[in-house]
């Protein structure tokens, strides 16, 4: 790897391709490390007897040549030792010592792709795991390993305890929101399941109006806590609402004029884009050579002599003008 690295060809290579390149080489190395340590183990055989948590003592003895598991550099394939005996089950001391699941995935594995799962759509999690790691998750297996991970959801909340009051606030907040979740017709409950059933689409690709799917479960996600009060002076009341005036107002809108003070006293449109800046009587035409598009409302009330301003004239009035 570092030759690779210190090569030539690597001298050539933009940041992203080189960067590329030591992540894909750095997971070989990692994969051949950790492969390497699984021999030094060797295939975990007992030095004494072995024994169930009952007192049965394992007298047969059982080698496996072909244990593989999936860990994030990539797949694992090792010998293990198993001991058993009439009418009890296999026992890998190999397996106990390094904690290892059942099933192909470790835990590592399993912790990326319920991670990743959260976040967007199966196929989404099991294109960043390969992308990322080196395991190979297929879609179903991702789907499997992700609702055995929420498997203990319900036992954990079950068994936390509640705050003890010293640390809670005097306000109670409850916050709840649903969503709807389209399911397949064997997971829905039972009226919606006869709803779909009878129903009867009007449009062969789309729904018309007001034609309900009948195919969703609503997913509800509440919230429970307390806060403290926050105490506020008018003074901070007012500076935070000027505040949210002056962010929703957006940039370069200028303040209409009102109120019946002197015409010098009253704000005028001093930061309009340059191409606002005529005459509202000169109404841009397609037979005009600067036309450049339709424009609503991107003209200026230029004074007359008569001090007051002179308004756009509308279609029909320019148009009884001019015959």
């Amino acid at each position: 790897m570092v030759s690779e690295v210190s090569s030539a060809r690597a001298l050539s290579l933009s940041h992203s391709e080189l960067a590329g390149l030591i992540h894909t080489r750095g997971m070989e190395v990692m994969w051949q490390l950790l492969q390497g340590h699984m021999e030094l183990r060797g295939p975990g055989d007992a030095r004494g007897p072995v024994r169930t948590r009952e007192g049965v003592v394992l007298t047969h003895q059982r080698w496996d040549r072909g244990r593989q598991w999936e860990s994030i550099f990539g797949t694992i394939a090792f010998t293990r030792v198993g001991y058993g005996a009439k009418a009890e089950g296999m026992v890998y001391p190999l397996d106990a010592d390094l904690n290892l699941p059942t099933e192909r995935y470790s835990l590592g594995v399993r912790r990326r792709v319920a991670q990743e799962a959260v976040r967007g759509s199966f196929d989404e999690a099991v294109a960043t795991v390969t992308e990322t790691t080196g395991a190979r998750v297929p879609k179903r297996q991702a789907e499997e390993l992700t609702v055995r991970a929420a498997a203990d959801v319900e036992a954990f909340y079950a068994q936390a305890d509640a705050p003890a009051p010293s640390t809670t606030g005097p306000i109670l907040v409850v916050s709840v929101d649903g969503k709807g979740v389209v399911m397949r017709e064997a997971d829905l409950r039972e009226p919606t399941r006869r709803a779909a059933q009878r129903r009867r689409r009007k449009l062969p690709r789309q729904r018309s109006k007001g034609e309900k799917s009948g195919s969703k479960r609503m997913a509800t996600v509440a919230t429970v806590y307390t806060i403290a009060p926050y105490v506020r002076t008018p003074e901070q009341v007012v500076a935070q609402l000027m505040e949210s005036v002056r962010l929703a107002t957006p940039p370069g809108r200028v303040p209409r004029a009102s109120g019946s003070g002197p015409a010098s006293s009253r704000p005028r449109p001093t930061s309009l884009p340059r191409r606002s800046r005529r005459p509202c009587g000169a109404i841009a035409t397609r037979n005009n050579p600067g036309w450049r598009g339709w424009s609503r409302g991107a003209c200026v009330a230029v004074p007359r002599a008569g001090g007051s301003p002179r308004r756009p004239a509308s279609p029909s009035t320019r148009a009884r003008t001019t015959s």
